[in-house]
């Protein structure tokens, strides 16, 4: 069983990190929907459908966690949801690494912002490994979650473990593109 303040913790960062990525897809509508095409995984008349589904399902996931956060919400159907999403975020992404085409755009950066160089994030394996670890993350509270009233230093270490969390996702995030880009400029791509 997870204690209130984990699980607390853990549904923030979740939410935090899908409203941020589905909104900045919505805001950089041209550039994700090239990247789903990119991808070469769907029709290609349904990728304008996908490309305001997809983030508008993230915010929804996002909004579900901050509920949850909050002490209300269906718990199984946003941890369920979110780890679906991100399982074929992990499929999608190893479907194109077993294809050879690592060059493309993961669109994990454009939670980073605009990109004015161009790169993106090229594909790589950790980037699978990633989303497998969030998506069981995103089940972890399906275990159970101890109840408890937080105390005021509760808040505190809630503020500073969601700090740190988040720092270091975007580390981890900056680190895998810089390795996408070190690895483009050794390897021609086709």
């Amino acid at each position: 069983m997870l204690d209130t303040l984990i699980f607390r913790c853990l549904a923030l960062g979740l939410a935090l990190l899908f409203v941020a990525a589905g909104l900045h897809k919505l805001g950089h509508q041209a550039r994700f929907k090239g990247i789903l095409a990119d991808y070469r995984l769907l029709l290609g008349m349904l990728i304008p459908l996908a490309g305001i589904l997809i983030p508008v399902l993230e915010i929804a996931l996002g909004a579900g966690w901050l509920l949850l956060a909050l002490r209300a919400g269906a718990l199984a159907v946003v941890s369920w949801g979110s780890a679906l999403l991100l399982f074929i975020y992990a499929l999608a992404i190893g479907v194109n690494l077993a294809r050879g085409r690592r060059h493309i755009d993961c669109g994990c950066g454009l939670a980073a912002g605009p990109d004015p160089d161009g790169m993106g994030h090229p594909l790589s394996p950790w980037q699978v490994l990633r989303n497998l670890v969030l998506a069981a993350l995103a089940l972890l509270p399906l275990a159970g979650i101890r109840p408890r009233e937080p105390v005021l230093l509760d808040q505190f270490v809630l503020a500073l473990a969601l700090a740190a969390l988040l720092l270091l996702y975007a580390a981890l995030n900056q680190l895998l593109g810089n390795q996408g880009a070190i690895n483009s400029w050794r390897k021609p791509h086709a």
